[in-house]
């Protein structure tokens, strides 16, 4: 199972060939024609839902109740998803017959410019300083495993509802038997570790074992055992927007996951093995009664 961060986003499902829509500046103020509405805002027109017209992006002037094109900003056929900033600065466009996503600024109404993904997006989502674009991971599934420790799950359930992701999760909040572990492990793609405070992790090294790739905070005792991009991957400790960037880079490249995880794997083998251990603890007494 495949596991990513997602976030609330904001669209709109219309009439027609008004797929979704963001508010985003202040309006005109002249000549109010009675709608009453105080924004402007961004329009995507599907071609297909219009019988011929040329698909793109259009602009509402709410307080104007007119719809005219946006001649800055020149996306594909079928724009499917928005997502504005929370500064209200930029709108991201996804086009799901390019794959592609564009930044709009929104106080020029044109593109900053544009990038291709690899595959289909469901989701996108804005940092808080407006920064830092996410891409969520299609068919990404969460799995949450384990007894928790001092704390009441029922918390995280509720933001799950909250955030609507309740169908991308799958718990098993119970005790998780050795006998079981390898099933655990077998199904995960990568193993997320979100400490926010630890002094040694045996799940670091028992995923790796297992040939999987490893993503934890950037506490001391995963530095010690992580090389990050190479044995396995580090975010910034309390940061849920660097964790979510580094699990989407994660899930989007396999070839790079795979080769991580390969590397973890070798790494165990090489320092932790049992073999290993035992002739380093030999060699210690015979040191010590020579």
């Amino acid at each position: 199972m495949k596991t990513a961060v997602w976030s609330r986003v904001f669209t709109l499902a219309l009439v027609a060939g008004l797929v979704a829509c963001g508010g985003y500046k202040a309006p005109n103020q002249n000549n109010n024609t009675g709608s009453g509405v105080k924004f402007r805002a961004f329009v995507s027109q599907n071609v297909s839902a219009v019988g011929g017209a040329t698909a793109g992006l259009d602009v509402v002037d709410a307080t104007l109740d007119r719809l005219v094109r946006a001649p800055g900003v020149t996306v594909g056929p079928s724009p499917t998803l928005m997502q504005v900033s929370a500064n209200k600065a930029s709108t991201l466009v996804f086009d799901s017959s390019t794959n592609a996503i564009y930044v709009v600024t929104n106080s020029s109404e044109t593109e900053a410019g544009h990038l291709t993904l690899p595959d289909f997006t469901e989701s996108m989502a804005i940092s808080t300083d407006g920064t830092i674009g996410f891409a969520a991971v299609p068919n990404a599934l969460l799995l949450i495993g384990g007894r928790p420790w001092r704390a009441d799950f029922s918390r995280y359930e509720s933001m799950m509802d909250e955030l609507g992701i309740r169908e991308r999760c799958v718990t098993h909040i119970r005790y998780i038997s050795d006998e079981e572990m390898p099933l655990y492990y077998g199904a995960a793609d990568v193993v997320a570790l979100p400490y926010r405070r630890i002094y040694q992790s045996a799940v670091v090294l028992l995923a790796m074992s297992y040939g999987k790739a490893v993503l934890a905070s950037d506490l001391p005792a995963m530095t010690d055992l992580i090389r990050d991009g190479e044995n396995g991957f580090l975010f910034r400790q309390g940061s849920h927007e660097d964790l979510a960037q580094k699990l989407i880079a994660i899930l989007r490249d396999d070839a790079m996951r795979e080769h991580v995880a390969a590397q973890g794997f070798n790494y165990v083998r090489q320092h932790f093995d049992w073999s290993q251990i035992g002739a380093e603890t030999a060699k210690l007494y015979e040191d010590a009664l020579v």
